[in-house]
């Protein structure tokens, strides 16, 4: 699991897209104004998000895919918060 702070970060950031759609300088600022290091826990998240994707691959493929008969999915970082599953 990710350090609080990170977790901090990633729903401050999930909940300032309420307010700014896209990853603009308005958008930074309002993280910026709840969350001062968020550029700290961003680079945690990018140094961390190959742990984080087999993680959630493993999960994916012993729980929900694996039960569903599904083919095995991947999972892929567009974006420092954004998780995209796609299938292999």
């Amino acid at each position: 699991m990710a350090p609080e702070p990170v977790i901090s970060y990633v729903i401050i950031h999930e909940l300032a897209h309420l307010r700014e759609m896209n990853h603009t300088k308005k958008f930074w600022k309002l993280v910026a104004h709840h969350c001062p290091r968020w550029r700290e826990q961003r680079k945690w998240l990018k140094d961390h998000q190959t742990e984080f994707a087999a993680k959630l691959l493993g999960a994916c493929v012993s729980n929900t895919c694996a039960k569903a008969k599904e083919p095995a999915k991947t999972v892929s970082f567009r974006h420092d918060s954004d998780i995209t599953h796609t299938d292999s």
